[in-house]
């Protein structure tokens, strides 16, 4: 499966997508990301985001953190779900492009890890049911996030944010 069909469904994406071997890794220590009972929590502190990502979506985030490539995860997705290459390709490329969009990944100098992911393997029966991955964005807690509890404090011992 090639990468290369990313980039023309994501005009916007990095050149870097092209790359199949191409790893990421979490933007540290800018952002953090943990994934509970099938839901990765994405927090963005230094622009006050945060995020959100079920399903498909948290497993691709799951499968970049281990050090799989794009490519190794559309590949996960064409046997988890009976996606065809293309689709799968497409929809893990348009998904990193908005993980790169938001800071919330970097490229990565580290080789690519072995195997398909955990996700993939024995994966028995009937493909699961497939819903595009997407990142849902909060920013209600913006100026809280934002704010840093060590340095802009007050007398009383509150956070100050400042203007």
């Amino acid at each position: 499966m090639s990468i290369t069909a990313i980039a023309s469904t994501a005009p916007d994406a990095p050149a870097q997508l092209v790359d199949e071997g191409r790893t990421f890794a979490v933007n540290a220590p800018a952002v953090a990301s943990q994934i509970i009972e099938g839901e990765a929590i994405i927090i963005h502190f230094e622009r006050g985001h945060y995020f959100s990502a079920k399903g498909s979506a948290a497993e691709a985030l799951a499968l970049l953190e281990s050090g799989r490539a794009p490519s190794a995860v559309a590949a996960s997705f064409v046997v988890r779900y009976g996606l065809d290459t293309e689709r799968a390709a497409a929809s893990v490329g348009r998904f990193v492009a908005e993980l790169l969009a938001e800071g919330l990944i970097v490229a990565s100098d580290a080789s690519p890890a072995l195997g398909g992911g955990a996700l993939a393997e024995g994966v028995e029966g009937a493909p699961l049911s497939f819903e595009e991955p997407r990142l849902v964005k909060f920013t209600d807690l913006q100026d809280v996030l934002v704010l840093d509890p060590l340095h802009d404090v007050m007398m009383p011992g509150w956070p100050l944010a400042t203007p």
